[in-house]
């Protein structure tokens, strides 16, 4: 629980196209309680706060916190009764505890029983957006575009947009990408040796349309990675934007002897040369 007299988090407002300085402020404070019982602060069947507290803890009305408290839920995920108090679902699941989760995001190859892949759209084009192009990276000639969503036990957590080099993808078994990871697809062939991977990592926010393909509410935090896997030959072979529902992403790893002190690899510009006036 937020520490006594310091306010909770509400997602920031900013004065760019997000939008985000357009949003009421009781949905904030809905995103804000969501992501707290997703990251497990309160367990299922545990009983939140009072809503005086909460009005103090985010320095907002009453009103605006029991609106805040109407749409989490509509959602299923708590549920109040007169005289008692208001209480988290016995069937919600945090996200941090869920080992189907952190299998599915984490693990790039393959998926757990329990998840599911729906091919929305394949398309065909013959040019990559720019910002999938590394630097001294050239491009295939043409690349078949997968858009489709991860689904743990019928519920999305991702939405991805896949292009793969169309050479590569025609060596697919037919369908396979319905059952199997596209990275798995090409390691199981066997048929190209990866030379290097750019992968980026941003926070964004759901506009209406991912907002309905992920069911989740509009302006939701959304964790978009963005990767690009050159081949051998120093063309991009495999590219995709994932964005993944922040209330149920989880990020994964273990390191060992690891040099910290050393360089991650991110390159910083040169400092530009001062100049004497």
């Amino acid at each position: 629980m937020a520490a006594k007299g310091r306010r909770a988090a509400l997602p920031h407002r900013s004065e760019s196209s997000s939008g985000l300085d357009k949003v009421a402020l009781y949905i904030r404070v809905g995103h804000s309680l969501r992501n707290r019982i997703s990251q497990g602060e309160w367990e299922p069947r545990a009983q939140l706060p009072t809503i005086e507290a909460l009005a103090r803890e985010y320095g907002v009305a009453l009103v605006t916190v029991r609106q805040a408290l109407r749409l989490l839920s509509a959602e299923g995920l708590i549920s109040s009764t007169r005289g008692r108090g208001t209480f988290v679902c016995a069937d919600t699941e945090p996200a941090a505890h869920s080992a189907g989760l952190r299998a599915a995001i984490n693990d790039r190859l393959d998926l757990p029983t329990n998840c599911s892949i729906r091919i929305l759209k394949r398309t065909n084009t013959s040019h990559l957006p720019p910002h999938f192009v590394p630097p001294n990276a050239g491009q295939y000639p043409k690349y078949v575009a997968i858009e489709k969503l991860h689904l743990l036990e019928d519920e999305p957590f991702a939405y991805m947009t896949v292009l793969v080099a169309e050479e590569l993808y025609k060596t697919f078994p037919k369908g396979a990408e319905r059952r199997s990871k596209i990275l798995r697809l090409i390691l199981d062939g066997g048929r190209l040796s990866l030379r290097r991977s750019h992968i980026e990592m941003v926070v964004t926010y759901a506009d209406d349309d991912m907002a309905r393909q992920l069911r989740c509410s509009p302006l939701s935090a959304l964790v978009r990675i963005r990767t690009s896997r050159v081949d051998a030959s120093r063309r991009v072979v495999l590219c995709h934007d994932a964005y993944y529902r922040g209330d149920r992403f989880i990020y994964s790893t273990v390191e060992e002897g690891v040099e910290l002190g050393r360089s991650s690899g991110v390159v910083l510009p040169a400092p530009r040369a001062i100049r004497n006036v």
